[in-house]
């Protein structure tokens, strides 16, 4: 019984602590403009899709190192060395994590994404944070060209 009552506790604290900690509020075109109170971090995210962002991936991704540090820790090798002779290329950009935490290190970025709601957050994040070496996309890839239907995981359509 107290070990459900701490539980119960825990999550309630921490709920009401990431609360404090980010600002969220209602941005122009169906975004969400996301901001970390102490590092003052931005993002923005697509209003349908808040429900799936949990509030520990907030506090992940806007960790008091901000954005480039989460994206580098999850995506990178420790020991894997970017050049700035080179040009990356982030298919499936999403928001731009990745594209964001690697546009310093590298000479130009081409940020791939299809969906028309992430690469309006895609490209919300590019213009807020200033990048100037980086090329957003609206397309998918494969192997053909031709026009496809874009089916997104667990939503049905």
């Amino acid at each position: 019984m107290f070990k459900n009552f701490l539980h119960e506790f825990l999550w309630i604290f921490r709920y009401i602590f990431l609360k404090f900690h980010f600002k969220i509020e209602k941005s122009d075109q169906n975004l969400f403009r996301i901001k970390d109170r102490f590092s003052e971090t931005i993002i923005y995210y697509p209003f349908e899709y808040l429900n799936r962002f949990t509030w520990t991936q907030f506090s992940f991704l806007l960790e008091a190192g901000g954005i480039k540090n989460h994206y580098k820790k999850k995506y990178l090798y420790s020991n894997f060395e970017l050049s700035k002779e080179w040009t990356l290329v982030d298919c499936g950009a999403y928001i731009g994590g990745l594209t964001i935490s690697q546009s310093a290190e590298v000479k130009y970025v081409y940020s791939i994404e299809p969906s028309p709601k992430n690469f309006l957050a895609l490209t919300k994040n590019i213009e807020n944070l200033g990048l100037q070496n980086v090329t957003p996309i609206n397309i998918g890839l494969g192997d053909r060209n031709e026009t496809r239907l874009l089916h997104f995981s667990g939503t049905g359509q």
